[in-house]
């Protein structure tokens, strides 16, 4: 009897034992899965407090994109230009004085010809901006030009505002990562930190990208050197001079290309030429031999 009623105690002392063990466990993986908000269910509390971050964080940025704008400038220049040296030396001062930099430059033709042509990609600090676009007009006689603005206020803020609620959702699971006591919590952890970083450097290159294009705008200037130019509404007599002068270059333009083709044709010519006086000396001496063949009629 002694020894039923020991067995009895024994296994319901077990039971309460295991059903403790479970307890804890449950408890650890509770607070396991508060900290990976998308891989393991986070519960309420996590989620509105990353709400509520979200939402003033949305709402400081809307106030900082109203005061704020951001804004990508870009502007092309065309200049012809008499003295092509002088003008390349001129843009380069202006551009060392306003502590601006080439990004990409392309250069052709012959200077001594007269025909010389650059090409420059230049990136200026938009503080200086406006007033290198008025200096560009001294250059020459600016044929062209055109600007173009493109507004990334409200993509930039938006990627800013999340970017900082993944520096939030990091150190969360840095904490937990921390505390994680078991292989699996720890694989499954530092997943989530791997994207979580991932996509936080992504964001950090846009963002940077968009500082970058923001606080340098780009300047496309093409230079043409040319003997003599006519400034643009210079009067109805100046524009009949030039049309005349248009007309005279296009004339002799025609002239020239059409001595190029003879020159270029004139060997096949030659060939053709003896072809058909072959064939013609062909052709001649049949028709003899037929002539002498046919009798005469009556």
């Amino acid at each position: 009897m002694f020894k039923k009623v020991a067995l009895i105690f024994t296994a319901i002392a077990l039971t309460l034992s295991m059903t403790a063990c479970q307890s804890s466990k449950s408890e650890k993986n509770s607070d396991f899965n508060g900290g990976s908000p998308q891989l393991f269910g986070a519960p309420n509390e996590m989620k509105d407090e990353a709400g509520i971050q979200e939402k003033n964080v949305s709402t400081t940025s809307i106030s900082a994109a109203q005061s704020d704008r951001k804004v990508i400038f870009n502007s092309n220049f065309e200049v012809q230009t008499k003295d092509y040296d002088k003008t390349i030396a001129a843009l380069n001062t202006q551009i060392e004085q306003t502590k601006s930099y080439i990004q990409s430059s392309t250069t052709y033709g012959d200077k001594e010809q007269g025909n010389a042509r650059s090409t420059l990609l230049i990136r200026v600090p938009s503080n200086v901006y406006e007033q290198f676009k008025l200096d560009i007009q001294e250059l020459g006689n600016v044929i062209s030009s055109s600007e173009g603005g493109e507004d990334v206020t409200g993509d930039y803020f938006d990627k800013d505002a999340r970017l900082n609620v993944l520096k939030a959702q990091e150190k969360r699971v840095l904490e937990l990562l921390a505390k994680a006591d078991t292989i699996e919590d720890i694989l499954k952890i530092e997943a989530e930190l791997t994207r979580i970083r991932a996509e936080i450097e992504q964001l950090t290159t846009v963002i940077k990208r968009y500082d970058d294009l923001i606080s340098y705008s780009t300047i496309n200037v093409s230079i043409y050197q040319t003997t003599d130019y006519i400034i643009k509404n210079d009067g109805f007599f100046a524009k009949i001079v030039k049309t005349i002068k248009d007309s005279l270059h296009s004339g002799l333009t025609l002239i020239q290309n059409t001595i190029y083709a003879i020159v270029w044709l004139f060997p096949y010519l030659i060939v053709i030429g003896v072809v058909l006086l072959i064939v013609r000396r062909v052709l001649k001496k049949k028709n003899i031999k037929l002539f002498e063949k046919t009798p005469p009629s009556e």
